[in-house]
C-alpha cells in the first residue's frame, strides 16, 4: 500500500524548519541593533517585549505543528487499518472453511499449509487482524512464523505509528528552546527514517499479497535480519 508518509513528515518539517530560520533571524536582529547598525534600534527593554512576542507566536505554532503531525500520524493508522480487498461474493464462506480447517489440524498444521490457508485474505486488514489472534492463540507467535508474521504485518504498522505518536507529542518546541539544534537535527532524522520503514512497510505488504510461501518466507526472513542490524548499529 501507498501511504507516502515520508513524503507528508518532511513537507511539515521542512516548513517548520523555514519559518524557525526566518523567527530566529529576526531575534538576531533584534538582539545586535545599536544605533550604529545602521538597523532600526531598539531599547534594552523594547528587545525584551519584542523578543517575548516572538517566542509566544512559536510557542502558539509548535502547538499548531504538533497537532498537525498528530493528524498525519492518525490518517496514515486510519489507512493501514481501512485496507481491504476486492471481496467475492462467496468471502465469508471461504473464511468460515479457512478457520474450519486451521481448527480440524490443529497442533499438526505447518506453516506452509496455515500460509496457503489465509492467504486469500492478505491486504484485508480486519480479517487478517482477526487470523493472527486465532493463529497465535493456537500456535503461539513463534510457532508458525511466516504465516504469523505476514498476518501481523498490517499490526505492526499499527505499532509503529502508535510509537512515532507517543514520541512525538510535543516534537516541535523551538518557541520553548528559540533553536534548531542539533537535538532537533537528530530528532528530524530518526523520524524520517522511522517514516520511510513505515513507507518500506507498506510496498512489502504489497509484495506479501502476491508471494507464495517460500517467497514470503525469505522476505520474512531479511525483515528479521534487517532490524536486528539496525539494532545493532544503534
Amino acid at each position: 500500500m501507498e501511504l507516502n508518509f515520508r513524503k507528508q513528515v518532511e513537507q511539515l518539517l521542512n516548513k517548520y524548519k523555514r519559518e524557525m530560520t526566518e523567527a530566529l533571524g529576526k531575534v538576531k536582529e533584534i538582539e545586535t541593533s545599536t544605533p550604529q547598525s545602521g538597523q532600526i534600534y531598539y531599547s534594552d527593554h523594547d528587545k525584551a517585549q519584542l523578543i517575548r512576542d516572538i517566542k509566544a507566536e512559536l510557542q502558539k505554532g509548535d502547538a499548531e505543528y504538533n497537532k498537525q503531525l498528530n493528524t498525519i500520524i492518525l490518517k496514515a493508522k486510519d489507512d493501514v487499518q481501512s485496507a481491504t480487498i476486492r471481496k467475492p461474493s462467496d468471502y465469508q464462506n471461504m473464511l468460515n472453511n479457512a478457520l474450519n480447517q486451521i481448527n480440524m489440524i490443529g497442533d499438526k498444521l505447518t506453516d506452509q499449509a496455515a500460509y496457503d490457508l489465509v492467504k486469500p485474505f492478505f491486504g484485508d486488514y480486519e480479517t487478517m487482524h482477526n487470523l493472527h489472534s486465532v493463529v497465535s492463540n493456537m500456535h503461539g507467535k513463534e510457532g508458525l512464523n511466516t504465516t504469523t508474521r505476514t498476518l501481523g504485518w498490517f499490526d505492526s504498522m499499527v505499532s509503529t505509528l502508535d510509537q512515532i505518536a507517543a514520541g512525538t507529542k510535543f516534537f516541535f518546541k523551538g518557541g520553548q528552546d528559540m533553536a534548531i539544534g542539533v537535538n532537533y537535527a537528530l530528532g528530524s532524522d530518526m523520524l524520517i527514517g522511522m517514516a520511510e520503514e513505515l513507507d518500506q512497510m507498506g510496498k512489502k505488504m504489497d509484495d506479501l499479497t502476491k508471494f507464495k510461501f517460500e517467497e514470503a518466507e525469505e522476505s520474512i526472513d531479511e525483515s528479521i535480519k534487517e532490524k536486528m542490524l539496525g539494532k545493532d548499529g544503534e
